[in-house]
């Protein structure tokens, strides 16, 4: 899947539920999109608890926001 893909995947198959609210929170979950394609990473993304998928989308969405804040 090239990054245009993973970018339409993740805003269509959020890792999250969550339909993205902002460009940072697309870009983390574009990054666990194609980390959950990747061999062995993936199915143990699944199997993580909703609450937790959901904190790991939260804190990935504050590290991307933290970078790019001027």
């Amino acid at each position: 899947m090239n990054i245009k893909q993973t970018i339409e995947h993740a805003k269509e198959f959020p890792f999250d539920g969550n339909p993205p609210t902002d460009d940072a929170h697309l870009a983390a979950l574009a990054v666990l999109t194609d980390l959950s394609g990747r061999r062995g990473v993936g199915n143990e993304l699944e199997s993580i608890d909703d609450d937790i998928k959901a904190q790991l989308v939260e804190d990935l969405t504050d590290i991307i926001r933290a970078v790019f804040k001027k």
